[in-house]
């Protein structure tokens, strides 16, 4: 009637093999609640100013499913979640700090720094060797980092296209 073999009926009842979706979805290097999850993850790191990393994300996809992901994984990721996601640099803290060089600027960045600290509860010991950017002092290495689309192009970040 459906012109589908007699054999492979017989495999699917007997759930020998699984449907395309699933065996679709267990051929992905994460499933879908777990990139779901990631992209959660890297969203909320963007919204609090420290967007992830290319390196950070491939550790953390290789904690979550327990093995390392192939070389091309990340980028072939982005491209498949190019509506969620940018591939971007954050501006180096030199220029950001030459902008944001105005009495203004350091007011309200320390009353957002107080508001974050009591958010979050982060105890004064935690606090160390930081500067405003959320970088280590004298770490000026330009690197890629991967944003909510959303932060990006609305500009919450000091991003550098």
């Amino acid at each position: 009637m459906y012109k589908i073999n007699r054999f492979t009926l017989s495999r699917r009842w007997n759930k020998v093999t699984r449907s395309r979706e699933e065996s679709y979805d267990l051929m992905q290097f994460l499933n879908t609640i777990q990139l779901k999850a990631l992209i959660k993850y890297i969203n909320d790191l963007t919204e609090r100013g420290l967007p992830p990393m290319v390196a950070m994300v491939e550790n953390i996809a290789a904690k979550i499913i327990g093995r390392q992901p192939g070389h091309n994984w990340l980028t072939c990721w982005l491209a498949a979640y190019k509506d969620k996601l940018k591939l971007g640099y954050l501006a180096l803290i030199n220029i950001a700090r030459k902008k944001a060089n105005l009495v203004l600027y350091y007011s309200l960045y320390f009353k957002l720094l107080g508001r974050k600290i009591a958010e979050y509860n982060i105890l004064p010991k935690n606090t160390y060797n930081m500067d405003e950017k959320g970088f280590l002092i004298g770490y000026l290495k330009k690197l890629r980092r991967i944003f909510s689309k959303s932060a990006f192009n609305s500009s919450r970040v000091n991003n550098v296209n």
